[in-house]
């Protein structure tokens, strides 16, 4: 157990890992274990970071083969993109729990310096931030310059892949900057929370649509079964979140960071268009599968992508 603390001896605070929440504790151990090696000119660790890149390239490697010798999805381009959507799942299912006992356990105050929270808080947000962007890193290496490499051509890129590139850079300029100026983490982690909440359902409603479609081998009577409840699910839990939750977080953000002067003084000036234009953009961007998923919730049980599908995925 740990004894009581003062100034003087903060430093054993920072090592009472009984103090910290269960679920966090693990986080909070690996992050601390890991080298801290600093981009150059600022306090960015990005060790960290990396790892976290490659622990969800194993996970997308893992699922692939769990895809094909599991399943029996048949070893094609198809197989693996599904297997990115587990990588993603891998993502969101250590983010968004986590995520949700940090904003759980402090005011929220979107423009709050990092410096205001417990040394075990900051630990666990700045690594939740830097796995966020090791995300980013790993998605748009692993589904674009590989997922898209073409032999004798170079990377190939489809329509709609800018505009996906363009959002993992934004993110990761998002986080990055958070840890910068040492503020502003919260109105980043809100935003990762509504965001990535339908991530898992999202990704499992992907899965489940390509083997329908595309798969004749692996969309058996189970799959036909329970893929109404998949995709209707899916649309009430996206078109909630979109509609609803990620307005709300982004407008709290506004008021905060714009229209108070605590808010305005921790946040670099020129950095609030930055981020209002990246968490509304997030948002305006989303609403074509706003009334897509609209659509899905009016037909109820009768889907929308069914194995005899013949439009755009």
């Amino acid at each position: 157990m740990c004894g009581p603390t003062t100034h003087e001896t903060s430093r054993k605070e920072v090592e009472c890992i009984e103090h910290i929440p269960l679920l966090i504790q693990p986080l909070v151990k690996i992050y601390r274990s890991t080298p801290k090696v600093h981009f150059p000119g600022t306090k960015i660790d990005i060790v960290f970071t990396l790892f976290s890149s490659l622990f969800l390239y194993g996970s997308f490697a893992i699922g692939q083969e769990f895809l094909i010798q599991v399943l029996g999805w048949p070893r094609i381009p198809l197989t693996r993109e599904a297997a990115t959507s587990i990588g993603a799942i891998a993502h969101s299912t250590v983010l968004v729990p986590s995520l949700g006992v940090l904003l759980a356990t402090q005011k929220f105050i979107p423009s709050a310096p990092m410096k205001s929270h417990p040394q075990w808080w900051q630990d666990a947000a700045t690594a939740l931030l830097q796995f966020c962007t090791g995300y980013m890193i790993y998605d748009s290496i692993n589904s674009f310059l590989i997922g898209r490499w073409v032999s004798g051509e170079g990377v190939v890129l489809i329509p709609g892949d800018v505009e996906y590139l363009g959002h993992h850079f934004a993110t990761s300029f998002y986080m990055m900057s958070c840890l910068y100026v040492g503020a502003g983490h919260l109105s980043a982690m809100i935003l990762m929370f509504t965001g990535e909440f339908t991530n898992p359902i999202n990704n499992i409603f992907l899965i489940s649509r390509m083997a329908m479609i595309q798969l004749d081998c692996c969309n058996g009577p189970w799959l036909q079964a329970v893929y109404p409840y998949i995709e209707l699910t899916f649309a009430w839990m996206y078109a909630v979140f979109r509609i609803f939750c990620g307005p709300m977080s982004a407008a709290l953000n506004t008021y905060d960071i714009v229209f108070t002067k605590e808010g305005r003084s921790r946040i670099p000036a020129l950095l609030i268009p930055f981020w209002l234009i990246m968490s509304w953009g997030v948002l305006i961007g989303s609403i074509p599968w706003i009334i897509d998923c609209i659509d899905m919730i009016k037909d109820g049980l009768v889907v929308k992508y069914h194995k005899d599908y013949d439009g755009e995925l």
